[in-house]
């Protein structure tokens, strides 16, 4: 299935919702992995379009996104959507990419915003072993020295970043659980 879409437009996210819930019945994933690099100038030098286009895209384009995912997900029983960020978020990409590195945080704190409605039950052991099987396998390879939280939303809605469910907070009996990463790639394994 192939739609062609501007996610910076709400109608076109919301098109591409409803083209997939047409074609597939209901939506119980997403992948929202779009994004640009806009131009690669100085914050001095940088332009007001260059900034909106990247922001447009890589951080309002993911929320416009997930909104309709979500929306749709919580009419049918649930789902699950990832959100692609970027080790920009996580470093701060050097000089030149202000726009890009500012949008790549905003998802992340998107995704904590998300997540800040807990799923207010304990984790089933087979969540956790699910999370572990695949840290485990060969489809982790380039997964390493990550800290995981399998807890249901609960460090993300941790009362230290004065999240709006700080009373709900202290109810949750979600399970945390970090999993740590070093997974041994087979094919660089010397005899």
């Amino acid at each position: 299935m192939l739609v062609v879409a501007d996610v910076s437009r709400e109608d076109d996210a919301d098109a591409m919702v409803e083209a997939a819930i047409r074609a597939y019945g209901r939506l119980d994933g997403a992948f929202n992995n779009a994004g640009i690099d806009g131009a690669f100038e100085s914050v001095a030098e940088s332009t007001v379009e260059n900034w909106d286009r990247v922001t447009d895209v890589n951080l309002k384009g993911v929320w416009l996104c997930l909104r309709a995912e979500i929306r749709r997900m919580l009419t049918s029983g649930g789902g699950s959507v990832v959100n692609t960020s970027s080790t920009g978020d996580l470093v701060g990409m050097g000089i030149g990419l202000s726009a890009y590195v500012a949008a790549k945080h905003g998802v992340v704190t998107e995704d904590q915003i998300a997540a800040m409605q807990p799923i207010n039950r304990p984790a089933d052991p087979a969540e956790i072993a699910e999370a572990v099987a695949w840290l485990l396998s060969d489809r982790a390879s380039f997964a390493t020295g990550q800290a995981w939280a399998v807890d249901g939303g609960l460090v993300a809605s941790s009362p230290r970043r004065q999240s709006p469910f700080r009373r709900l907070n202290r109810t949750v009996t979600a399970l945390p659980v970090t999993v740590g990463s070093a997974p041994i790639d087979s094919r660089r394994a010397q005899p």
